[in-house]
């Protein structure tokens, strides 16, 4: 047992995980006979801005995940979303806006995105006493 066990030892040596996992294969779940993609998906790429404003996650699979919040100009009531590195592959991805009212007494909001929805951006339309939004995106 002693030659068996050494030469198991020697295998796991050379079959071990990169530090980045890049090296490791995870199994299609198929239970309907149907290839799932993203069964056994990993982040292969994470990013927080220094000011904490924006974030994004990306996986093997292709899925893309992204969010922050932002300020809309009182005047203006309309701001441009650039999503943090990240582009879809079309507008068809999911878009979720929560308006934040910060104490004014008045919870009458709404908001609305406008036909310019790129890939890697969008415009928020806000009717709202205090216009600070908080969104997240996700699709492939």
């Amino acid at each position: 047992n002693i030659a068996t066990n050494t030469s198991d030892i020697n295998n796991l040596k050379t079959s071990k995980a990169n530090n980045d996992l890049s090296n490791v294969t995870y199994p299609q779940m198929i239970p309907d006979g149907i290839e799932h993609q993203g069964a056994g998906d990993r982040v292969i790429e994470t990013y927080i801005s220094s000011d904490g404003t924006t974030w994004y996650r990306k996986w093997a699979s292709g899925w893309k995940e992204c969010g922050g919040y932002s300020t809309v100009a009182l005047y203006l009531f309309k701001k441009t979303i650039v999503l943090p590195n990240i582009t879809f592959a079309n507008t068809y991805y999911t878009i979720m806006i929560t308006p934040e009212n910060r104490g004014t007494g008045d919870d009458n909001y709404s908001w609305w995105l406008e036909e310019s929805i790129t890939t890697s951006q969008f415009t928020v339309r806000l009717r709202v006493n205090t216009p600070t939004i908080r969104y997240y995106c996700c699709g492939y």
